[in-house]
């Protein structure tokens, strides 16, 4: 737009928002990589719902039992090769 073409521009701001291919969030153990676990795919609500994937990696982390919540976002059905 021309008209706006003198116009300088004072700052700019970026945020992720990470979808997975199948718009359920990614969480748990990446498979093959026993001590390495992923939390991502929250889209626009990582903080709404960030705090509560914490507790479950967390949870996950500290007693090697993944709650039935994060059976629909297993790390592996998104790896097709490492």
């Amino acid at each position: 737009m021309p008209v706006l073409s003198d116009l300088s521009v004072n700052r700019t701001w970026s945020g992720l928002m990470p979808f997975s291919q199948d718009g359920n969030p990614i969480i748990g153990r990446v498979p093959g990589r026993d001590k390495l676990f992923i939390v991502t795919g929250l889209c626009s609500s990582g903080f709404g719902r960030g705090p509560s994937a914490g507790q479950l990696v967390a949870d996950l982390v500290s007693r090697d039992e993944a709650h039935p919540t994060l059976l629909e976002s297993d790390p592996s059905r998104c790896i097709t090769e490492l």
